[in-house]
């Protein structure tokens, strides 16, 4: 069973269980899915945050590193054909 909680204008919580509740009350459905839609709005407006130096260059290490293995794996796999 699911618990939706829906903060109404008049400081009042109403919480709908059923799908038949929640016919009954399509307003305090509609008041939910509008606060959800400007929740994804600020969401989206934030953007991304600049990375810092710090983790710019653990991310560059962390690629310097795979390309490192792939050469070291593909030299023991040639070496152990031969």
């Amino acid at each position: 069973m699911t618990t939706t909680s829906i903060a109404t204008n008049d400081t009042s919580s109403v919480t709908i269980r059923t799908q038949r509740e929640m016919e009954k009350h399509p307003e305090l459905v509609e008041a939910l899915l509008t606060e959800q839609k400007e929740a994804m709005q600020r969401l989206e407006n934030m953007g991304r945050m600049p990375l810092g130096w710090g983790l710019k260059t653990l991310i560059w290490g962390l690629r310097l590193y795979v390309v490192f293995m792939l050469v070291a794996v593909a030299f023991t796999v040639v070496n152990n054909l031969r």
